[in-house]
C-alpha cells in the first residue's frame, strides 16, 4: 500500500512541530524551573551548615607594625603642623593626626625610632548571603540555555586580634590598659581591613569560592551553569 507523499509530509510536519513544542517547553519552562530548584537545594544546604549565612572560604594571619604600616614612608610633621596652625590642613593631614592620637592611646612616642607596636590579626573572608542572597537567571544561548548564578562580592566574615604574648611572638610588650588597647584597635580596624584587602584576601576568597560553589552545584545535579561574582567595592586608600 502506497502512502501519498502529501500525507507523509503532513505527519512529518506534525512530528516536527511536536518536537519543537517539547523542546520549547523544556527550554522555557522545565529547564529554568529545574535550575531554580537546584539553586534552592544548594542555598538550603548552605543555610543549614552556616546558620548566620556567613560562608568563609579563606583565612589568614597578618602582622602590622604600628605606626609604620599606617604612615607614608616620609612624613614631614613640621609641614603638617604648620598647615594646621594656618588653617590650611588637608584631609591627609587629619589622617596623620589620627595616627598620632592612636599612638598616644598606645603610649608610643613616635620620635623614638624603635617605639612601635605589632598588631596581629586572624582574618576570614567569604560571602554574606543574608545581606545578598544567591540569585539565578535562565539565559538562552546557542546551546539552548544556561543558568547564570549571581553571587555577592566577597567580604570579611571574621576579624580576630591575636594576643601577642599568647601567640608566642618575640615583639616588645605594650604596657597599655585593655580599654586603651580596644579603643586603638577600633580606630585602626578600617585601615587594617584595607591593608588586608590589598594583600589579596578578598580575591583569594572569590577564587576559593568559585571552586567550592562550582563543585556544590555540580554535585546538586545542576546542568549547564556559570557563576558571576559582583565586583568588590574598593575601600578608601589607607595611610
Amino acid at each position: 500500500m502506497k502512502v501519498p507523499l502529501k500525507q507523509i509530509g503532513f505527519w512529518l510536519g506534525i512530528g516536527l512541530a511536536l518536537t519543537l513544542l517539547i523542546l520549547g517547553l523544556w527550554f522555557f519552562v522545565f529547564a529554568p524551573n529545574f535550575g531554580q530548584e537546584r539553586l534552592q537545594v544548594v542555598s538550603s544546604r548552605l543555610k543549614e551548615t552556616h546558620p548566620r549565612s556567613l560562608v568563609s572560604t579563606v583565612e589568614g594571619v597578618y602582622s602590622f607594625v604600628f605606626p609604620y604600616d599606617f604612615l607614608p614612608l616620609k612624613t614631614d610633621w613640621v609641614k603638617v603642623f604648620s598647615r594646621m596652625s594656618k588653617g590650611q590642613s588637608t584631609d591627609w593631614d587629619s589622617e596623620l593626626v589620627q595616627v598620632l592620637e592612636i599612638a598616644e592611646l598606645l603610649g608610643l612616642n613616635l620620635s623614638a625610632n624603635m617605639n612601635f607596636a605589632v598588631i596581629q590579626v586572624q582574618a576570614r573572608a567569604g560571602f554574606d548571603f543574608e545581606k545578598a542572597p544567591i540569585k539565578g537567571e535562565w539565559i538562552l544561548d546557542d546551546q539552548g540555555g544556561i543558568m547564570r548564578i549571581h553571587f555577592p562580592a566577597p567580604t570579611f566574615t571574621g576579624l580576630i586580634f591575636l594576643d601577642q604574648q599568647r601567640a608566642g611572638t618575640p615583639f616588645p610588650e605594650l604596657f597599655v590598659t585593655p580599654g586603651r588597647w580596644t579603643q586603638a584597635l577600633k580606630r585602626l580596624l578600617p585601615r587594617i581591613q584595607v591593608l588586608i584587602e590589598k594583600r589579596g584576601l578578598l580575591q583569594d576568597a572569590r577564587d576559593h569560592g568559585r571552586l567550592m560553589f562550582n563543585e556544590l552545584f555540580r554535585l546538586a545535579g545542576m546542568g549547564r551553569f556559570e557563576l558571576v561574582f559582583s565586583p568588590s567595592v574598593p575601600e578608601d586608600e589607607p595611610l
